[in-house]
C-alpha cells in the first residue's frame, strides 16, 4: 500500500475538524447507564452519536446507527443546524437527543455574536448560540411533547454542546454530556442548568474551543462561565473526572496557538489545540480509556 501524499495527509487532518462524518467508524455501542453519575460507556456512546450528527444524509445515518444497535426516530435540520432523536434497539425506552455542532460558514456568524441575551430559564446566554437554537427549538419541543421518552440523554459537540445545555434547561433528562463545548452563558445560567440536570463537560486534551468566549470573572453576571462537572481526556491520564488541574486556559492557549503559527514547523496543519477539537479524537480517546 502506498503512503499518502503530503497533500492527502494535510487534507485528512483538516477533515478531522471540519468534516467529522468522513472519519466516523462503526462501533457496537454500549448500553447507556441510567442515573446522573459519569459513565465511560455513556461518554463513548454519546461522543460517537455527536460525530454521527455531522452526517447530512438521513439514510446513511440510519444504516450506520442500525449497525451500532440504534435507530433515528426523529430529526430536524434547518440552515445546516440539526438535532437527531435516537433510540436503542435493545433498550427502546433509552433515547438520546444529539445536536450537530458548527458545520458551515453561516454558523460562524452565530459563533461570533458573543453579546449576552436574557434566557427564560434564568441568567444570560450567548446571543448567537441562542439565535441559532431558536431555529430548532419548536420542532424539538413538538417532538418531545408528542412522544415523551422514559429515559433521555442530551448531548452535543462544539456549538451542539451549547444547544444541549439550552435543551436540558427546558426538557427533563437523565443527564447531559457535552464535548468540546464553548462557554454558553453567565454564572446564573450555569446555576439554572446545574439545578435542572446533571451535566458532564468533556474536554479533550487542550481543545481550544473550550477556552472561548473568555471568562472574565470580575464582570460577574455579564461574564461567561462553563456549565457542569468537567471530565478531562488528558495525554497522561485517559479520563480525569472532576480534575481541572491541566485544563486549557484562554490566554495561555491562545498565546501558544499564536506561537505555533509563527514558530511552528508543521506548515499547513491545523493547530494542535484545534485538532484536539475533532469529534473522532474524542471518541478514540474515550474508547482507549474504556479498554483499560
Amino acid at each position: 500500500m502506498s503512503m499518502p501524499s503530503e497533500s492527502e495527509r494535510l487534507a485528512r487532518l483538516w477533515q478531522l475538524v471540519f468534516k467529522p462524518a468522513a472519519h466516523l467508524t462503526t462501533l457496537e455501542l454500549p448500553t447507556l447507564h441510567t442515573g446522573p453519575e459519569f459513565h465511560t460507556d455513556n461518554a463513548l456512546a454519546l461522543a460517537w452519536l455527536c460525530q454521527l450528527t455531522y452526517e447530512k444524509d438521513p439514510e446513511t445515518r440510519q444504516s450506520t446507527l442500525n449497525r451500532a444497535g440504534m435507530e433515528e426516530i426523529a430529526h430536524h435540520s434547518t440552515q445546516n443546524l440539526h438535532w437527531s432523536r435516537l433510540r436503542s434497539l435493545t433498550a427502546p425506552d433509552h433515547h438520546v437527543l444529539a445536536f450537530r455542532g458548527t458545520a458551515d460558514l453561516q454558523h460562524w456568524f452565530f459563533n461570533l455574536n458573543t453579546l449576552l441575551t436574557s434566557w427564560p430559564g434564568g441568567g444570560k446566554v450567548h446571543g448567537g448560540f441562542a439565535s441559532a437554537y431558536k431555529r430548532l427549538a419548536k420542532s424539538l419541543t413538538d417532538d418531545l411533547s408528542c412522544t415523551p421518552p422514559k429515559h433521555l440523554w442530551i448531548t452535543g459537540h462544539s456549538l451542539g454542546g451549547a444547544f444541549a445545555l439550552f435543551a436540558a434547561n427546558e426538557h427533563p433528562n437523565e443527564s447531559v454530556y457535552t464535548f468540546g463545548c464553548p462557554r454558553a452563558g453567565s454564572p446564573r445560567f450555569a446555576e439554572a442548568c446545574e439545578a435542572a440536570s446533571r451535566i458532564h463537560r468533556v474536554v479533550h486534551n487542550q481543545d481550544i474551543v473550550t477556552t472561548i468566549p473568555y471568562e472574565i470573572s470580575f464582570l460577574k453576571e455579564i461574564a461567561y462561565k462553563h456549565v457542569g462537572s468537567v471530565t478531562h481526556l488528558r495525554q497522561d491520564c485517559p479520563i480525569a473526572v472532576e480534575d481541572e488541574t491541566h485544563l486549557p486556559h484562554s490566554r495561555k492557549s491562545w498565546r501558544e496557538a499564536v506561537h505555533a503559527m509563527i514558530e511552528g514547523d508543521h506548515v499547513g496543519e491545523p493547530l494542535p489545540a484545534l485538532l484536539d477539537h475533532a469529534p473522532s479524537l474524542y471518541v478514540s480517546r474515550i474508547l482507549e480509556a474504556a479498554s483499560l
